[in-house]
């Protein structure tokens, strides 16, 4: 049928899907995002997440071996007005192989599907792109629109308001991963009930709890060569619930930044500095003495490399037997130390 990109249109379809829907892909890197796009569509479609007569969960491997479960669970008797909903988490091949014994004349349950990253070649994108009774919703990564976006929907429903300062704060704390992000913000909230408007200094004292793991604070590690930094916050950020996908695409996003500002710089001829204040979205303030420091370490061949290796890793995670946390780890290791010995150099 499509593909739903734009965020007005997503929350639109996941409030009220169309009913010849039969099919609804959601998938991407970021994982908290798809999980809470699945959960909100099945809630608007069975009117919970938890009824056992209108909903039944499935995995991948559920369908190893028996295709047709999926069509004899979209088929089976539900009890009430509510549509019948067929959940399917961590989908794959298995769940493809069931997929093709679905059409628009099988069945009128609804199907939804939560997969990780699928690659533009991948048999389920291609199926929900294409069947008429299909759609597809890629879930990216947060950035600071989608996060602005995400924190405005909580501000309402709490009654609350937030200064420029504050916002411009909470928002460059967060990370890239919308579970995690949500779960900040409704800490932020419920912290500052009571009040009309949240203030710098609400942040600041919540912030030290809360954003102790950052991705950006990971990512100036990582540029500046702390080794054991990177470390340690690497492995508190993927206890917070982070996924290794997450850290890499932060970190792509983060070195992709260095190299416009190194090459900016390289171009005008003027310093650095004028050139971070150039880029957007903007470097948060506290983070910009570490930025520049990171591009006396970093040459623009030094930062495709670089790319070079967080897109493999990236691929990696994606596609790789290996554990993520490892690969992630290594990426990591890998980076923290180059920049490292360019300190010792310099």
């Amino acid at each position: 049928m499509s593909v739903l990109k734009r965020p007005v249109e997503i929350e639109r379809f996941l409030k009220n899907p169309d009913p010849a829907v039969l099919v609804v892909l959601i998938y991407g890197p970021d994982v908290g995002l798809v999980a809470e796009r699945a959960k909100n569509l099945v809630r608007a479609t069975a009117g919970s997440l938890d009824d056992p007569f209108s909903i039944v969960r499935l995995s991948d491997s559920d369908l190893s071996g028996d295709p047709g479960r999926l069509l004899d669970e979209a088929n089976a008797l539900t009890f009430g007005q509510t549509r019948r909903t067929v959940w399917i988490d961590t989908a794959g091949q298995n769940t493809y192989k069931a997929l093709e014994l679905i059409d628009k004349d099988t069945t009128d349950a609804l199907i939804v599907i939560a997969a990780d990253n699928l690659k533009p070649a991948s048999k389920l994108r291609k199926f929900a792109e294409v069947k008429k009774f299909a759609v597809a919703i890629p879930c990216y990564l947060d950035d600071l629109s989608s996060l602005n976006s995400v924190l405005d929907g909580e501000l309402k429903q709490y009654n609350l308001t937030i200064t420029p300062d504050a916002r411009h704060y909470f928002i460059n704390l967060l990370g890239a991963d919308r579970q995690l992000s949500r779960r900040e913000i409704e800490k932020l909230c419920l912290f500052a009930s009571g009040k009309n408007e949240i203030s710098s200094d609400d942040v600041r004292l919540i912030s030290g709890d809360v954003t102790a793991p950052t991705l950006d604070s990971l990512c100036d590690a990582v540029g500046e060569g702390n080794v054991n930094l990177a470390d340690r916050i690497y492995n508190r950020t993927i206890t917070a619930g982070i996924s290794p996908g997450a850290v890499i695409a932060q970190l792509i996003r983060h070195f992709i930044m260095l190299d416009w500002i190194v090459s900016q710089s390289a171009q005008s001829g003027g310093g650095t500095a004028g050139s971070i204040k150039q880029f957007r979205p903007p470097v948060f303030f506290k983070r910009q003495s570490s930025v520049e420091h990171q591009t006396r370490l970093w040459s623009h061949e030094d930062l495709k490399s670089a790319l070079q290796l967080l897109q493999q890793a990236e691929s990696q995670c994606r596609n790789s037997k290996l554990p993520t946390e490892a690969l992630g780890e290594r990426a990591l290791f890998s980076l923290s130390m180059s920049a490292k010995r360019r300190q010792r150099r310099g």
